[in-house]
């Protein structure tokens, strides 16, 4: 077997194998496979999908390219030989293996602030939270400079609240998510509850989906046995209450949906959907 390389979020190629002894039998086929589990490194697998290139009938060296990967997933693979005898394989070990990267990508808001995305099944998600002041018309929101303004406008109002959590994390009002104005980034909009529905469909482990969603911070303590995270980034930047008060840094975090709340907590390996709060975070979805 050779080695891989070119990876893309969907396609590597695995150069310079080589067939050097056709076994006493004329070659019929050579090529490499391609599975998710170490199992399936057999043709006619009966247990775990694979992806098998054909590439010719000779003895010497020939290169496998290898399409319609999946992003972030770690892939085994192992060149084979057929002749009239049997199947001969090379045999695996650690070298042969690797893990396409994510999909992703970026975009701008109206305040010329960039953001990672990433492509998610057939979603594109913003990887980081919102924080722009303006709807993308150019309509301003107002800035909640206090604890008592923030009580006194968050059912009304299009406000907002900067906290200086390292990074500076914005809280959204539930008029700024549920109004006319977008304040997503153009061509971008809040998600709703069958966009999320559709997300979690798509994780490698939707019944314990925030192994996947979570970010690499020390804060979150839910086990790896859970799924890995795959780029959603997800961070536990805290919450607002409803007199304005910043809390829970570390501990939880919200993110806004047109008409509810998805709430997390460090240790827990789902999340919940609740009813409209003070405030959360936002993360835009591509239309």
């Amino acid at each position: 077997t050779g080695y891989h390389s070119d990876l893309t979020y969907n396609s590597a190629a695995i150069y310079q194998n080589s067939v050097i002894n056709d076994g006493g039998s004329d070659i019929l086929e050579t090529g490499v496979i391609l599975s998710q589990w170490l199992d399936g490194l057999v043709l006619n697998s009966d247990c775990c999908e694979n992806i098998v290139t054909q590439n010719g009938a000779n003895l010497g060296g020939f290169n496998a390219y290898l399409f319609e990967l999946q992003p972030g997933v770690t892939y085994y693979y192992t060149a084979y030989a057929t002749n009239a005898i049997g199947t001969g394989y090379s045999g695996w070990n650690e070298n042969l293996q690797f893990v396409t990267p994510h999909n992703t990508g970026s975009v701008t808001d109206i305040d010329q602030n960039s953001y990672a995305t990433i492509v998610l099944g057939t979603q594109e998600w913003m990887a980081e939270n919102l924080k722009v002041s303006r709807f993308n018309d150019g309509t301003a929101l107002t800035n909640s400079t206090s604890s008592n303004f923030w009580y006194q406008n968050y059912q009304q109002q299009n406000i907002y609240r900067e906290v200086d959590g390292n990074p500076t994390t914005y809280f959204y009002s539930y008029p700024v998510v549920s109004g006319n104005y977008n304040i997503c980034p153009q061509g971008w909009r809040i998600p709703t509850i069958d966009d999320w529905d559709i997300l979690i469909s798509s994780l490698e482990n939707p019944q314990t989906p925030v192994g996947n969603l979570k970010s690499n911070d020390s804060n979150w303590q839910i086990n790896p046995i859970y799924g890995s995270p795959n780029g959603f980034n997800l961070n536990l930047y805290g919450a607002i209450s409803s007199d304005g008060v910043w809390y829970q840094n570390g501990n939880s975090t919200l993110l806004w949906l047109s008409n509810n709340e998805v709430f997390f907590y460090r240790n827990e390996e789902n999340y919940s959907i609740q009813n409209p709060g003070p405030g959360a975070c936002i993360r835009c979805i591509k239309e």
